[in-house]
């Protein structure tokens, strides 16, 4: 039996996670990542490193299967490709690495453009890599309507001319003005004749579809039929980018408690585990921890001052005297237990629940020594277990390649 398969990118390296700002905006992330990727083409063996990583860690969840989009641009070149063709021959025995080559940035250089540019051109070189399973894009980065629309059809024509699957991610908005992208998809493909044997083409991230009634969903239903099309949610994108309120006076509706906006305010708050188990929580880990990766999705908010609320340095020793734990000496062993805690995930509160396996602030193994987010005292201890752990980690992985 195989797993689910996963879509992954190789992650941003170390600075392009420490220059997250409070403004937290959609333009933000992406001037970020792309002033992560002009370091690429120098640093071929890092981007190598932090893509293996990914893909034994991945192993070692069980994942047989990934689709892994690669980004080709005239920023990075065909640099990224290199790097996942190696990737995908090195795990072949243990792990099917689909290897999609990905425009992130823009097919059209300019707003008047009508022929795509050098980004395009790229692409195309990519895709007749015989290692290259699938092309995608992002329209929803292009300028204009009109560029968004060919470059659906740029994309879809240029999967039909290599035989290739197609991956598209559209629709990255919830706007109630934004005419979805969808039909656009679907007239194109009638065009090129895309039938259930090409494959089917991915849509991911669509969220402007959750806004949807219950009449849009049907005329959708109606809509795309029989055509092969498959929807693929990325929550962990989808809940920490959408929804941000453009009035900044105003908080987006969550549903819970705004904790590190309260806590900035002075109040006494904190986040707490609840009803496990049961009919009102039926989901979830008794872990609290595994509530800090999950507040920054919930909270959107990645700063590291965020983290740090997140983890309850600050919060938690206010509710031991709410809680009638100060005689019993659970007051006095908090302090110690958080410490300890933090020591392994503090500013690294959401790269993963248990623990971290790397660190938003410096890319690093979140306990690795000269992680800059952690206090020096915090280093040698934290880092000796963590190296530990990650060594035992990549052993065992290597183990079951070998195995395969």
């Amino acid at each position: 039996m195989r797993s689910p398969p996963i879509r992954v990118r190789v992650p941003p390296p170390p600075a392009a996670r420490a220059d997250i700002s409070d403004r937290r905006s959609f333009d933000e992330a992406l001037a970020i990542t792309a002033a992560a990727k002009a370091r690429f083409p120098d640093a071929p063996d890092d981007v190598y490193q932090r893509g293996r990583r990914l893909v034994v860690e991945s192993i070692q969840c069980g994942v047989t299967a990934m689709r892994a989009h690669v980004e080709v641009d005239r920023t990075v070149g065909l640099c990224c490709l290199d790097v996942a063709v190696r990737l995908k021959r090195e795990f072949a025995a243990a792990c099917d690495v689909q290897i999609a080559v990905f425009a992130q940035d823009p097919l059209f250089d300019h707003e008047g453009d009508e022929a795509p540019g050098e980004n395009y051109a790229l692409l195309d070189q990519a895709a007749q890599h015989p290692a290259v399973s699938a092309v995608g894009s992002a329209p929803y980065v292009e300028r204009t309507p009109a560029q968004a629309d060919q470059n659906v059809a740029l994309i879809l024509s240029l999967a039909a001319a290599r035989g290739l699957l197609a991956d598209l991610h559209i629709d990255y908005n919830v706007r109630a003005a934004a005419p979805p992208l969808i039909h656009a998809v679907l007239a194109h493909m009638d065009r090129l004749r895309w039938s259930a044997a090409r494959g089917a083409v991915a849509l991911g991230h669509a969220t402007r579809y959750s806004l949807f009634t219950a009449a849009e969903w049907a005329d959708l239903r109606a809509a795309v039929g029989a055509r092969a099309v498959a929807f693929v949610a990325l929550p962990q994108s989808d809940l920490y980018m959408m929804g941000r309120p453009a009035d900044a006076s105003r908080l987006a509706p969550r549903g819970t408690l705004p904790v590190p906006y309260m806590a900035a305010r002075g109040f006494a708050v904190a986040l707490g585990v609840n009803n496990v188990g049961n009919a009102f929580t039926p989901q979830g880990s008794v872990d609290p921890l595994a509530l800090c990766p999950l507040g920054v999705a919930v909270y959107q908010d990645a700063t590291d001052a965020t983290c740090d609320t997140l983890l309850v340095r600050r919060l938690l020793p206010h509710f031991a005297g709410f809680y009638n734990l100060i005689d019993s000496g659970a007051s006095r062993r908090t302090p110690r237990l958080l410490s300890a805690s933090a020591r392994r995930t503090r500013a690294c509160a959401y790269a993963s629940a248990t623990p971290p396996t790397s660190c938003c602030c410096t890319g690093r193994h979140p306990c690795a020594p000269r992680c800059s987010a952690r206090p020096t005292s915090a280093r040698r201890s934290a880092g000796a277990w963590s190296r530990a752990r990650a060594a035992r980690r990549s052993r065992r992985a290597e183990h079951a390649v070998q195995a395969s």
